[in-house]
């Protein structure tokens, strides 16, 4: 806890200061320096809660960090829609800042949710545990730190680096587009279709598989530190058997109805090319996910890295090198070809070190 708000209180101050530089250096768009702004504030509470979460996914226990994320999901929809009626009722436009001040309430309310729920439940078990009257304070602190450093630091650098890369996909890809032929506004509005239409559906039913992923890294560890390598070949498994299945019938679902959440949820028949186009990474995309944490749990995370920043890197050649040339369809497919390099990989690596 300690770690984590030290470090989410100054990335917080880091974004909040440089956001002028950030939003017109880097981002390009100025009139994204009150998003940043107001986004920072919402870092300390998510540090604080991802770490009950954290314990409580330690004790196999879902049920709190269920609780808070429904929560949090809530409060954040039908805040900015009570902020839109109240626009509503005085004239104003809806802006890109009211949605932010949803994203701010919404990570408050997760925390209070939290935090709540932990005091009910466990008794307020961290702050009165008797062992932590014992010893120094910095033996307090550093035995832990370093115990959880083995596994933290390769894990926190692959999340690190693939949002630094997602981040660098996300900045290329306009300005790319633009190079290509297209207005900034034109790239902008096939970079929001894309990401916040046809992507937002694709990514949809993977919240089931993210969850079983957050369960499968410390099953996974404990099954092989008890030696039980058995229940760990059957634990993967099933894993890969459920990323299958999903992903094979969603694709198929996102097949059949493409049209119908371009025409009738989106209103934009370029939102259901994309969703039909995208269909095909459904296996892929889901697999990966069960795998990568499959990997950590073996206690490999550095692996995990690897094979993840691969298929980083088809996505960003191809934006570089072939979006000017073919556009977003160049984009598209990179996203496949990563996709099924990056799973292919995982499978290897998973296979490799259960024969070990």
């Amino acid at each position: 806890m300690l770690l984590s708000v030290a470090l989410a209180g100054i990335l917080a101050l880091f974004v909040h200061s440089l956001a002028p530089r950030i939003a017109s250096d880097i981002l390009k768009e100025p009139r994204t320096l009150e998003l940043l702004q107001l986004m920072s504030y919402s870092l300390i509470p998510a540090a604080i809660h991802a770490c009950f979460n954290g314990y409580y996914y330690g004790q196999k226990n879902s049920i709190p960090p269920a609780i808070c994320q429904i929560t949090e999901q809530l409060v954040r929809v039908f805040g900015t829609l009570f902020i839109y009626q109240v626009l509503q009722e005085e004239g104003r436009p809806l802006e890109p800042i009211h949605a932010v001040w949803g994203l701010v309430i919404g990570e408050l309310a997760g925390l209070l949710v939290n935090i709540t729920a932990y005091l009910l439940t466990d008794k307020g078990a961290i702050f009165h545990n008797s062992s932590a009257n014992k010893g120094t304070l910095s033996s307090i602190i550093t035995q832990p730190l370093k115990n959880l450093s083995i596994m933290a630091i390769p894990l926190t650098l692959n999340h690190v680096l693939m949002t630094l890369s997602h981040s660098l996909e996300n900045l290329l890809l306009p300005q790319q587009l633009m190079a290509f032929g297209y207005t900034s506004d034109e790239a902008l509005g096939h970079f929001g279709i894309l990401t916040g239409m046809a992507l937002s559906v694709i990514f949809f039913p993977s919240a089931i598989t993210n969850s079983l992923s957050v369960l499968l890294l410390p099953r996974i560890s404990e099954t092989k530190s008890k030696g039980d390598i058995c229940a760990v070949l059957d634990t993967i498994k099933g894993a890969l058997c459920c990323g299958v299945a999903l992903g094979s019938l969603c694709t198929f679902l996102f097949l059949l109805s493409a049209d119908w959440f371009g025409t009738y949820i989106f209103d934009n028949a370029l939102a259901g090319f994309y969703i039909r186009t995208l269909s095909i990474l459904c296996p892929f995309m889901y697999t990966s996910s069960l795998l990568s944490s499959i990997v950590n749990g073996l206690g490999y995370a550095s692996l995990t890295l690897a094979c993840n920043l691969s298929g980083c890197a088809v996505r960003i050649l191809a934006i570089w090198f072939l979006v000017p040339a073919y556009g977003m369809y160049a984009y598209i497919i990179s996203m496949i070809v990563a996709a099924v390099v990056v799973t292919g990989e995982l499978i290897w690596v998973v296979n490799a070190k259960c024969k070990q």
